[in-house]
């Protein structure tokens, strides 16, 4: 189970990507294309859509709700389900990440790292930090020996 410190590490990922694919999102948008940012989609080849829609404005959805699930788990006494849907949500964003990732840099082959690497990192940093409680919540109490 996520403690406190656990859902604020969470939320500081989330937060990270939400400003990332947030502002990714406004700029294909509204300015149409990220080509010229400081930060690009995937180097001068422009946004990978899907469904027409650029991929960024998936993992802002994504990160917010992450955001939002971990905020609700520093205000709630009653986390149940909310540990899990965490854990869930950082499995699918990394597997999602992951997979632009690869598809940017081997196929696309930008001149710099596409922003989905540094999504990428986001979602392993909640990925680890929900496994890792989640593995401390089943491994049995140890007693010192008498």
């Amino acid at each position: 189970m996520l403690t406190k410190k656990g859902y604020m590490l969470v939320g500081l990922f989330a937060l990270a990507g939400v400003a990332l694919s947030g502002y990714l999102s406004y700029v294909n948008l509204f300015k149409k294309g990220c080509t010229d940012t400081f930060i690009t989609c995937s180097g001068s080849t422009g946004p990978v859509e899907i469904l027409g829609v650029p991929n960024c404005v998936y993992g802002f959805f994504m990160f917010l709700a992450v955001l939002i699930l971990a905020l609700f788990g520093l205000k709630m006494t009653e986390k149940k389900g909310l540990h899990t849907s965490v854990l869930v949500l950082g499995v699918i964003g990394t597997l999602f990440a992951l997979g632009l990732s690869i598809y940017e840099i081997f196929w696309l082959k930008p001149d710099t790292l596409p922003a989905c690497v540094y999504g990428l990192f986001f979602y392993l940093g909640i990925l680890i930090t929900a496994w890792v409680s989640s593995r401390a919540k089943t491994e049995p109490e140890q007693r010192p020996i008498q």
